[in-house]
């Protein structure tokens, strides 16, 4: 998910850790999460969907963006993988079924293979580079019933593979009861709860994950009180200085007050003179005196 769709997620009001908290592999955020640099992971996967157990993966990218030629659609794989033969792989999580569609998988497949070849090379040199574009779906998209579903290309005059390198598989995860390795990562594709998961690798992956979450609030929850003590600490200082100002001014005022009254109460009545001792606007000093009850000469 880009920045700009998690802003809309977060400015929702949906509480994303709780969401991260219920999730599973088949939902997409967390999903990016769990794979994110975790080749051991990915690893495992493939091998059982691939059923080849000594399968090695040398590069992977989630987020892995593919643009095609000037104004055709780019894609954005869920996760992109190359093994130890440069088989690449597009691996793709899908709950619903519109996201799992065949014409989806033939354009990927073909953006897997339109950056392999460089001006020139000869088309014989993606013999060294198959492609495998992987669905692993929440329900049964292609309703047979099947846990996998393996698609080639055949000559249908012979029934012969035709072996052009491109290879189209589809994973039900909604077989995850089954007593199989494929099975049992369904199993933990669709689980919640480590505990419970069969493959270790994937229960301390979902452990970490959780691990690094609770740390994530803990360091947001410090910065936050911190920023609140911040908050607080100046608001406090203002206030004070505020109040110290406050009563500084009611001291001067009284001060004043008590000055002129000693001038007034020894017979200095003029208006001009008690400005010019005191310092006092003289507009200030007839509402004093006003307040008082005393009759001042103004020249």
């Amino acid at each position: 998910m880009d920045e700009k769709k998690f802003k809309i997620l977060a400015d929702s009001g949906i509480d994303i850790d709780e969401a991260l908290r219920r999730s599973t592999l088949m939902d997409d955020v967390y999903m990016r999460i769990f794979f994110h640099d975790n080749i051991p992971c990915v690893e495992l996967a493939l091998r059982i969907i691939m059923n080849k157990p000594d399968l090695t993966v040398k590069k992977l990218e989630t987020q892995y963006e593919l643009n095609g030629a000037d104004k055709s659609r780019s894609v954005i794989f869920d996760i992109y993988a190359v093994d130890g033969e440069n088989t690449e792989y597009d691996i793709e999580i899908q709950r619903g079924s519109s996201g799992a569609v065949p014409q989806r998988a033939r354009y990927n497949s073909a953006m897997l293979d339109v950056n392999i070849l460089k001006a020139g090379q000869d088309f014989r040199e993606l013999k060294r580079h198959e492609s495998v574009v992987i669905f692993i779906t929440e329900k049964d998209v292609l309703g047979d019933g099947e846990a996998i579903y393996v698609i080639e290309r055949v000559n249908i005059k012979t029934g012969k593979l035709f072996n052009d390198g491109t290879h189209i598989i589809y994973v039900n995860a909604s077989r995850n009861a089954d007593d199989t390795d494929l099975g049992r990562l369904m199993h933990d594709f669709t689980c919640r709860e480590p505990d419970k998961m069969h493959y270790n690798l994937f229960a301390e992956r979902a452990r970490t994950v959780a691990e690094e979450r609770m740390e994530k609030q803990m360091t947001e929850m410090a910065a936050t009180w911190d920023r609140i003590y911040e908050i607080w600490t100046k608001d406090a200082r203002e206030e004070a200085t505020k109040l110290a100002e406050r009563r500084a001014k009611i001291q001067a005022k009284r001060r004043d007050e008590q000055f002129l009254l000693n001038m007034i109460n020894n017979g200095v009545l003029s208006l001009d003179k008690l400005s010019a001792y005191s310092g006092i606007e003289p507009e200030k000093i007839l509402k004093f005196a006003e307040k008082k009850g005393f009759n001042l000469q103004v020249d």
